[in-house]
């Protein structure tokens, strides 16, 4: 009981402290929020899924990652870019899920080991599912115009990453931010 009491505070606790920090910023924002990406992309039966914002300075991304047989777990995410090298996120929070249906996705499937063209098409994802909000602080004197950045996703499957388990096998999903540099620059 004890520990149940302790686990549930530290829990509310969490929370608070992630909530406290660049939520309300990018909330708030000094600007306002545009959409950058939305996309998922999918390898075998995982499907990793992004809604990325930008507001002012901040990015926000909303990740989402589907797994057939276990929950996933997103192990990690950085931007990545000229100038920019590899840029962690700020903070980090779990979103809770929801009872709501979620909008399908524009999907890349990327199967095949030889593949002369993308196939794209819109459907929802499938399996036990895992969301994490991140933002990221961009530097503005660090985006180049013309340069490419791009989002890595790495994400674990959770039977995998046990507490006494080392290593195990992770699965790198990487989406352009096209966008990115024009949306930067204008806004300041």
């Amino acid at each position: 009981m004890k520990r149940l009491i302790w686990m549930s505070l530290a829990a509310v606790f969490f929370t608070g402290v992630c909530s406290t920090g660049y939520d309300s910023c990018a909330q708030e924002g000094s600007g306002e929020r545009i959409l950058v990406l939305r996309e998922a992309q999918e390898f075998r039966d995982n499907t990793v899924g992004v809604d990325v914002y930008l507001t002012g300075n901040i990015l926000e991304v909303k990740v989402v990652a589907r797994m057939p047989r276990s929950r996933p777990n997103i192990y990690n995410a950085i931007v990545v870019g000229s100038r920019l090298g590899r840029l962690s996120p700020a903070s980090r929070k779990t979103v809770l899920q929801t009872t709501e249906e979620e909008e399908p996705y524009p999907v890349t499937e990327r199967g095949a080991f030889i593949s002369f063209r993308k196939k794209e098409k819109t459907k929802r994802t499938k399996g036990r599912l895992a969301r994490e909000l991140l933002f990221f602080d961009i530097p503005r004197d660090r985006i180049v115009k013309d340069k490419k950045y791009k989002l890595w996703v790495q994400i674990k499957s959770e039977q995998e990453a046990g507490y006494r388990q080392k290593g195990g096998r992770y699965i790198t999903f990487k989406f352009d931010l096209e966008k990115l540099p024009e949306l930067v620059l204008q806004s300041q």
